[in-house]
């Protein structure tokens, strides 16, 4: 028959520095700290993160993952009712301008029922206001201004012809020759250059 082989105890070898097992197996081995930097060392790597900007204290600290978030905009401001109310009667006022008619225009009462409805559309279409469209706002107050001046101009030279031609004075403007009264015949050009003796 075989003889069987046995195991030989070994002893397990310690590491330096450290305590042997206890035979309960429960505790671990106590380990020494690895040696660390003095004062000075430490305080010359801070200064030197400061500089860098990788301190922990600093905003280029370590970034988490992913697109960094914006900062929030500023909330742009609301849209007022009398504002919405007076740009309901831009165009109607620029209509009773070139047609010549006062009653076109919207009465403040008018364009007030008319602005709360609008106001309620634009807030829910367009809660915030963007800042490009404060641009836009502007350049149709500007234009708005401008076109209406013109206008009243167009009205007023047609209210003077209308009257200098109901009068039966020239309705060319200024500068040109006067219209002749009726029944009077206008020399021509080869009468005036031969006069008659």
């Amino acid at each position: 028959m075989a003889k069987k082989k046995t195991k030989k105890k070994t002893k397990k070898k310690t590491p330096i520095g450290t305590k042997p097992e206890k035979s309960t197996g429960k505790e671990s081995p106590a380990v020494t700290p690895y040696p660390q930097a003095g004062h000075k060392v430490e305080e010359f790597e801070r200064r030197l993160d400061k500089q860098i900007g990788t301190a922990p204290g600093t905003q280029d600290a370590k970034r988490g993952r992913g697109r960094p978030r914006k900062p929030p905009e500023p909330e742009p401001a609301q849209l007022d009712l009398l504002v919405v109310g007076q740009a309901i009667q831009v165009p109607f006022d620029l209509w009773s301008i070139s047609q010549g008619v006062e009653q076109l225009k919207l009465t403040d009462e008018e364009s007030k029922l008319m602005a709360r409805p609008a106001k309620e559309l634009l807030d829910y279409y367009l809660p915030q206001v963007p800042a490009i469209a404060w641009a836009w706002i502007s350049l149709v107050a500007v234009s708005y201004g401008v076109l209406k001046t013109r206008l009243v101009l167009i009205q007023e030279i047609k209210k003077s012809k209308t009257e200098m031609e109901a009068r039966g004075e020239n309705p060319q403007g200024q500068g040109g020759p006067p219209s002749p009264p009726p029944g009077v015949k206008m020399p021509t050009i080869d009468q005036i250059k031969k006069p008659a003796a």
